[in-house]
């Protein structure tokens, strides 16, 4: 039995997450604000360090092999070409390597993910206000002006997948609203988020949402929407309806639209380009890699690749990509196990909910390197935790 102490703690360590979460995804965009976000969680993470300590507290498979993977991918000392490169990258792996050990942690002393989920949505929809507020937004809207919109982020990719997490989000917290006002909020503030992506002209961020969605319906809601003639009626024509919008308005009036249109025309894709050459890089270095953040080194284009997958195994190898990779496997084979093992139709639909964006994200990953995102890394954490406090959970009580 833990003591009115031991529990008052583990409160305060648990809500400090919350703020923490926002921050990352806010302040650590502004210069200076990055710094004092890093001191936080350098803190944070070690108060909770010594509080697991503490509790004798078990450190899920996935955070491990982790550690395992930045451990292997020290053997790119022996290839590197920068070693300011390296080290700059190593020092972030660490950090996204903490982000989950902290955040799998949290969520399955929780054993309820909704802590994060509501962190990525108020984060998302801060920096989608600063965009209004900032006029950048209206200023988008005029497709002359060529401007993508990006608030304070990196740049207008980053903004629409933090966009696309509010969205994910809102469609979580969905399921738990009950009442016109919030489920008419939700809905405007989702039209807001999606034109909010439309207008950063991110064609990843545009294709990932209809993905997410289509995702989302097949996995967690077809077979019901389905089995109800008037709802089925009602999404056929919504769908019909965004079809119309779409090819009306989106496409030819809107800076996204003539990127997609200018992408068509091109002959080669430079995604395709990356791919090749990281191909070519394989080749010298199969088992090792050259190292972390070592593609752009070796690029033609002196950029990093544009792939999830191929930035890994460039960058640590063949056996560095299935360590890493192996967490998405591990993890997706516990949530299969606890599906089938639940009865409770909440969390049922809260894993079928991971999956898809588990999904969504692998998908995504094919043209945007993730390796220190930290809205993916926290989120991987996040379905860690959960899928572990399940797991434990469905052991206790058979014992």
């Amino acid at each position: 039995m833990l003591s009115t102490k031991n529990i008052f703690l583990k409160d305060i360590i648990v809500w400090l997450l919350f703020p923490l979460v926002i921050g990352l995804i806010t302040l650590s965009f502004i210069p200076g604000w990055s710094r004092f976000m890093i001191a936080w969680g350098v803190i944070y993470v070690v108060i909770y360090f010594f509080y697991s300590l503490f509790m004798e507290y078990k450190i899920q498979p996935e955070v491990i092999i982790y550690f395992v993977w930045v451990i292997w991918s020290l053997s790119g000392l022996f290839f590197i070409l920068d070693m300011d490169i390296y080290i700059e990258m190593l020092i972030r792996v660490v950090q996204m390597g903490s982000l989950i050990f902290v955040v799998a942690g949290i969520v399955s002393l929780r054993k309820d993910p909704s802590l994060i989920l509501a962190a990525f949505a108020i984060g998302g929809i801060i920096l989608g206000l600063i965009s209004f507020i900032t006029g950048e937004f209206q200023t988008a809207s005029n497709v002359e002006s060529e401007l993508q919109a990006n608030s304070i982020a990196e740049n207008a990719n980053v903004f629409a997948y933090h966009l696309l997490f509010v969205i994910i989000s809102l469609f979580y917290f969905w399921e738990r609203l009950s009442g016109k006002f919030w489920r008419t909020l939700f809905i405007m503030i989702v039209v807001f988020t999606f034109w909010a992506i439309v207008l950063s002209g991110s064609r990843q961020g545009f294709v990932a949402v209809i993905l997410f969605i289509l995702l989302w319906f097949f996995n967690c809601k077809g077979k019901l929407v389905l089995q109800n003639p008037k709802t089925a009626v009602a999404l056929i024509l919504f769908i019909t309806l965004f079809i119309f919008v779409m090819v009306q308005y989106i496409l030819p009036e809107t800076l996204l639209g003539e990127r997609f249109i200018d992408q068509t025309k091109q002959s080669d894709s430079k995604r395709v380009k990356d791919y090749l050459d990281g191909l070519e890089m394989l080749k010298d270095y199969p088992i090792f890699g050259v190292g972390l953040d070592h593609f752009r080194v070796h690029s033609y284009t002196n950029t990093y690749s544009h792939s999830y997958y191929m930035e890994i195994l460039v960058s640590t190898g063949i056996i560095g990509f299935i360590l890493y990779f192996s967490i998405y496997v591990l993890l997706w084979q516990r949530l299969v196990r606890m599906k089938k093992a639940s009865i409770n139709k909440m969390e049922v639909y809260n894993i079928s909910f991971i999956q898809t964006v588990l999904i969504t994200i692998l998908l995504i990953g094919l043209t945007r390197p993730l390796i220190v995102s930290k809205i993916t890394t926290i989120f991987l954490g996040c379905a860690i935790g959960y899928s572990w406090a399940l797991e434990r959970s469905l052991r206790s009580e058979k014992v």
